[in-house]
């Protein structure tokens, strides 16, 4: 496993990377859900994160599919040679 990481491929590492801040993007805007749900008044920013929750999830999903084409493709071996 800890080979794995050790030769990951740059593209796939930046979006890994791309995928670890949009999931921390995610729970912070279901936070805010939850907030809103309790009555809560929320502020501009956080209306903003709101509306781009179908944005946020679109681009996971796009990278997620990026993602697997690459290592589909063998990226990892790659970087190697």
């Amino acid at each position: 496993m800890m080979a794995d990481t050790a030769i990951e491929h740059p593209y796939v590492a930046v979006i890994n990377k791309k995928l670890r801040n949009l999931n921390k993007r995610l729970r912070s805007i279901t936070q805010i859900e939850s907030l809103a749900a309790s009555g809560q008044v929320l502020e501009q920013g956080q209306v903003e994160a709101l509306s781009a929750k179908s944005q946020t999830e679109a681009l996971i999903e796009t990278l997620l599919s990026v993602r697997t084409s690459m290592l589909d493709l063998g990226a990892i071996d790659d970087a190697s040679t």
